[in-house]
């Protein structure tokens, strides 16, 4: 045990590997780098504390649990990188998907037969906490983490918006993804070839839009309280014949979904436009931070006024796609409207 170059040997692989240089980096590997979605999808796998969903941990939210200062009682705070100190060791309590239809899920229905679900995530993360009192969620947990999503995604654009390098530059005739039925929408024509994204300073979303998805919202809401009553009726149907008879053999009676459909199998909304013969993904500023806050973005930049602009895929300019990326991902509700931060 005290020979060094055993002891070395032993701990050679328990040491963290340096990171690769890019300048050592594969073809491919350099490819690899500037892939918003391969770094997505390198992350460690983890689970979902309500679902139990199994995905890259690029898809989470990680809880942790911080002191009230008047109370100094435990409360479970999201984990964003405008939250989080770059280096923290500290382990999350818990994690949900980071969806806001989650999230607001499971703030809407504390104290009710649905909050089975939120109950469980507060019971793992009590375990960890060894004893201290059971933390707070926070019933707006959902219009709590959006601001911070929309901060994290405004920091990273300030850059290439405000210094104009060459990570940005401009669209010309920029037609939005979403177009009425019937126009034609034509390929918008960019010389440049290497092309990350296409970020836009309209809304995608129009009134006949969210006409049908605030229709479909109401018919699932109809659907779930037409379960529950069923479900209530056949349990006092069930006491009245099998308790008066003193049967305890009872038939199994299921409960409806504690999740909702929409809620465990959660749409996908990620927009994409042709470019240059390939589909390009499209972000609306607008639909994703809001009208006031993607003015605040441009103010002052070359930017006012434009359509669009075309990012550019570099390796500096990965962490700005994830970012659009995860922001997009949170605010989907259906292909048919994406909700904004000025609802």
């Amino acid at each position: 045990m005290l020979d060094p170059t055993r002891t070395a040997a032993r701990k050679r692989h328990k040491e963290p590997k340096p990171l690769s240089k890019h300048e050592d980096l594969t073809p491919f590997q350099r490819e690899l780098e500037q892939n918003p979605y391969a770094q997505a999808l390198a992350k460690p796998p983890r689970t979902c504390a309500v679902t139990t969903t199994r995905l890259p941990h690029f898809f989470y939210l990680d809880f942790y649990a911080i002191s009230h200062p008047e109370t100094s009682k435990p409360w479970l705070m999201p984990a964003t990188p405008s939250t989080r100190p770059p280096g923290s060791t500290q382990s999350p309590l818990g994690r949900t998907l980071a969806r806001r239809s989650m999230l607001k899920y499971l703030g809407a229905h504390l104290g009710t037969r649905k909050d089975n679900t939120r109950r469980a995530t507060i019971a793992r993360a009590q375990e960890r906490l060894r004893g201290r009192p059971q933390p707070v969620w926070r019933e707006d947990m959902d219009a709590f983490v959006l601001p911070l999503l929309q901060k994290d995604v405004m920091q990273k654009l300030h850059w290439p918006l405000h210094r104009n390098t060459h990570f940005v530059s401009a669209l010309p005739d920029a037609p939005s993804p979403a177009v009425e039925d019937g126009e034609e929408q034509k390929e918008p024509q960019h010389p440049d070839g290497d092309v990350a994204c296409i970020i836009y300073f309209l809304s995608f979303t129009t009134r006949a839009l969210d006409s049908v998805s605030e229709r479909l919202a109401a018919i699932e809401e109809r659907t779930i309280s037409l379960a529950d009553a069923l479900f209530n009726g056949r349990r006092k149907a069930r006491i009245r014949i099998f308790g008066s008879e003193g049967i305890k053999n009872e038939p199994p009676l299921l409960p409806p979904p504690s999740v909702l459909p929409s809620v465990l199998y959660p749409p996908l909304y990620f927009p994409t436009i042709l470019h240059n013969g390939t589909r390009m993904p499209a972000y609306s500023l607008p639909d994703l931070l809001g009208a006031e806050q993607t003015a605040e973005l441009l103010a002052g930049t070359t930017w006012e006024g434009a359509k669009g602009v075309v990012l550019r895929k570099s390796r500096l300019t990965t962490v700005t796609q994830m970012a659009l990326l995860k922001l997009q991902g949170f605010v989907a509700e259906g292909r048919a409207r994406v909700r904004t931060g000025a609802e």
